[in-house]
C-alpha cells in the first residue's frame, strides 16, 4: 500500500484560478491522493485535517505537472530518514503555463530541514512552496 499525500490548496477570492489547480492536482499519477481546499480568509474556527503521510502544498493559482507527485515519492520511499526537504524545479508563467520560465536556484535539490534554512538565508534563495 501507498502513503497517502494531502495536497493542501489555500483559496482567497481565488475562483478564477481554483478550477485548472484543482484538476492539476487531481490528475496526478500518485495515488492515493486527498485533495483539501482552505478557505483562506475565514474568520471562524475552520480547521483542515490532512490525513496524508506527506503535504504537498499548492497555492490556489498554480499548476502541478501530473508526475510530480510521483516523482518526488520515488526518491522519498528511497530516503531513510523523512526529515528532508524534497525539492523540485518549477516555472514561472502569469496567463499561460506553456509560458512558463524556469530559472534555477540553490534551492533546486533535496535538503535537510537545517540545509534549507542555510542555503534560504545565506543566498537569499527564492523556493517556490509548491516544489
Amino acid at each position: 500500500m501507498s502513503d497517502l499525500v494531502s495536497v493542501l490548496i489555500p483559496a482567497y477570492n481565488a475562483g478564477q484560478w481554483l478550477g485548472a489547480t484543482i484538476r492539476s492536482a487531481l490528475a496526478q499519477t500518485w495515488q492515493p491522493l486527498e485533495v483539501i481546499i482552505v478557505d483562506d480568509g475565514s474568520s471562524d474556527d475552520t480547521l483542515s485535517l490532512a490525513q496524508g503521510a506527506y503535504v504537498q502544498w499548492l497555492d490556489a493559482d498554480d499548476l502541478l505537472d501530473p508526475g510530480k507527485i510521483s516523482a518526488q515519492m520515488k526518491v522519498a520511499l528511497q530516503l531513510s530518514d523523512r526529515r528532508m526537504l524534497l525539492s523540485c524545479s518549477f516555472g514561472t508563467f502569469y496567463y499561460r503555463a506553456e509560458k512558463a520560465v524556469f530559472t534555477p536556484t540553490r534551492l533546486w535539490r533535496d535538503l535537510t530541514p537545517v540545509e534549507y534554512f542555510l542555503t534560504r538565508f545565506e543566498h537569499n534563495a527564492c523556493f517556490q512552496t509548491d516544489a
